[in-house]
Protein backbone atom coordinates (compact mmCIF):
# COMPACT_ATOMS: atom_id res chain seq x y z
CA UNK A 1 0.00 0.00 0.00
CA UNK A 2 2.41 2.60 0.86
CA UNK A 3 4.80 1.30 -2.08
CA UNK A 4 2.02 3.08 -4.49
CA UNK A 5 1.57 5.97 -2.50
CA UNK A 6 5.18 7.48 -2.26
CA UNK A 7 4.38 10.02 -3.53
CA UNK A 8 2.41 11.61 -0.98
CA UNK A 9 5.17 10.58 1.81
CA UNK A 10 7.39 12.96 -0.64
CA UNK A 11 5.13 16.11 -0.17
CA UNK A 12 4.10 15.13 3.31
CA UNK A 13 7.95 15.59 3.78
CA UNK A 14 8.29 18.61 2.39
CA UNK A 15 5.23 19.88 4.41
CA UNK A 16 7.42 18.46 7.25
CA UNK A 17 9.99 20.75 6.14
CA UNK A 18 8.78 24.26 5.72
CA UNK A 19 6.81 23.55 9.59
CA UNK A 20 10.11 22.43 10.62
CA UNK A 21 12.93 25.04 9.06
CA UNK A 22 10.16 27.69 8.40
CA UNK A 23 12.29 29.53 6.16
CA UNK A 24 11.88 31.33 2.71
CA UNK A 25 14.95 28.27 1.59
CA UNK A 26 11.91 26.26 2.73
CA UNK A 27 9.22 27.86 0.98
CA UNK A 28 9.62 26.51 -2.50
CA UNK A 29 8.58 22.82 -1.37
CA UNK A 30 5.26 23.28 0.02
CA UNK A 31 4.92 26.00 -2.81
CA UNK A 32 5.42 23.60 -5.44
CA UNK A 33 3.59 20.41 -3.69
CA UNK A 34 0.49 22.82 -3.45
CA UNK A 35 0.81 24.97 -6.63
CA UNK A 36 2.29 22.15 -9.17
CA UNK A 37 2.54 18.72 -7.62
CA UNK A 38 -1.20 17.56 -5.93
CA UNK A 39 -2.36 19.48 -9.06
CA UNK A 40 -0.82 17.58 -12.11
CA UNK A 41 -3.03 14.60 -12.70
CA UNK A 42 -2.63 11.41 -12.34
CA UNK A 43 1.15 12.65 -11.34
CA UNK A 44 3.84 15.41 -12.03
CA UNK A 45 6.05 15.18 -14.40
CA UNK A 46 9.40 13.20 -13.99
CA UNK A 47 10.96 16.69 -14.40
CA UNK A 48 9.73 17.61 -11.42
CA UNK A 49 11.24 15.28 -9.31
CA UNK A 50 14.96 15.52 -10.50
CA UNK A 51 14.46 19.68 -10.11
CA UNK A 52 12.97 18.79 -6.49
CA UNK A 53 16.08 16.67 -5.76
CA UNK A 54 18.51 19.74 -7.29
CA UNK A 55 17.07 21.99 -5.06
CA UNK A 56 17.41 20.57 -2.00
CA UNK A 57 20.94 19.80 -2.79
CA UNK A 58 22.00 23.10 -3.28
CA UNK A 59 20.08 23.69 0.06
CA UNK A 60 21.78 21.62 1.99
CA UNK A 61 25.14 22.76 -0.19
CA UNK A 62 24.39 26.57 0.66
CA UNK A 63 23.71 25.96 4.23
CA UNK A 64 27.25 24.13 4.81
CA UNK A 65 28.55 26.72 2.78
CA UNK A 66 27.28 29.61 5.40
CA UNK A 67 28.73 27.35 8.35
CA UNK A 68 32.57 28.35 7.17
CA UNK A 69 34.47 29.86 9.37
CA UNK A 70 35.58 33.00 6.33
CA UNK A 71 32.27 34.59 6.89
CA UNK A 72 33.44 36.32 10.08
CA UNK A 73 35.52 37.97 8.75
CA UNK A 74 33.29 38.87 5.75
CA UNK A 75 30.45 39.77 6.61
CA UNK A 76 30.31 43.22 8.52
CA UNK A 77 26.86 44.03 7.52
CA UNK A 78 24.09 44.67 10.19
CA UNK A 79 21.83 42.81 7.91
CA UNK A 80 23.73 39.86 7.48
CA UNK A 81 24.70 39.81 11.46
CA UNK A 82 20.47 40.15 12.44
CA UNK A 83 19.53 36.60 13.75
CA UNK A 84 15.95 37.80 12.40
CA UNK A 85 17.29 38.07 9.35
CA UNK A 86 18.72 34.89 9.26
CA UNK A 87 15.48 32.48 10.57
CA UNK A 88 13.41 34.40 7.76
CA UNK A 89 16.45 33.35 5.00
CA UNK A 90 16.57 30.07 6.69
CA UNK A 91 20.59 30.45 6.93
CA UNK A 92 21.31 30.40 10.45
CA UNK A 93 25.02 29.30 12.07
CA UNK A 94 25.32 26.34 14.15
CA UNK A 95 28.37 25.82 16.96
CA UNK A 96 29.23 22.06 15.63
CA UNK A 97 28.61 18.80 14.15
CA UNK A 98 25.54 17.50 15.68
CA UNK A 99 23.76 20.76 15.66
CA UNK A 100 24.58 20.85 11.89
CA UNK A 101 23.04 17.61 11.30
CA UNK A 102 19.92 18.16 13.31
CA UNK A 103 20.01 21.78 11.05
CA UNK A 104 20.07 19.51 7.69
CA UNK A 105 17.97 16.30 8.64
CA UNK A 106 14.50 17.38 6.90
CA UNK A 107 16.26 18.42 3.78
CA UNK A 108 18.17 14.94 3.79
CA UNK A 109 14.72 13.35 4.43
CA UNK A 110 13.65 14.99 1.35
CA UNK A 111 15.73 13.54 -0.62
CA UNK A 112 15.71 10.18 0.69
CA UNK A 113 11.97 10.12 0.00
CA UNK A 114 12.47 11.61 -3.70
CA UNK A 115 15.49 8.66 -4.22
CA UNK A 116 13.24 6.11 -2.91
CA UNK A 117 10.11 7.52 -4.98
CA UNK A 118 12.06 7.53 -8.17
CA UNK A 119 13.13 4.03 -7.22
CA UNK A 120 9.85 3.05 -6.97
CA UNK A 121 8.85 4.51 -10.06
CA UNK A 122 11.99 3.09 -11.83
CA UNK A 123 10.67 -0.13 -10.65
CA UNK A 124 7.23 -0.47 -11.85
CA UNK A 125 8.29 1.04 -15.52
CA UNK A 126 7.38 4.55 -15.01
CA UNK A 127 10.22 6.44 -14.18
CA UNK A 128 10.16 8.68 -17.15
CA UNK A 129 6.91 8.00 -18.66
CA UNK A 130 3.50 9.61 -18.11
CA UNK A 131 -0.03 8.62 -17.96
CA UNK A 132 0.16 9.99 -21.79
CA UNK A 133 2.80 8.32 -23.03
CA UNK A 134 1.55 4.80 -22.25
Amino acid sequence: LLGSHTDKVVYLMMIINQFYNASALALPYSMSVFLYALIANPRPNPKYWNIAMIYAEVVIFVKFIVQMTIWNQVSDDPFATNTLSEFYVGLTRVDDASQFLGYILWDVMVIFTILVHKYILKTIGLSSKTEEDI
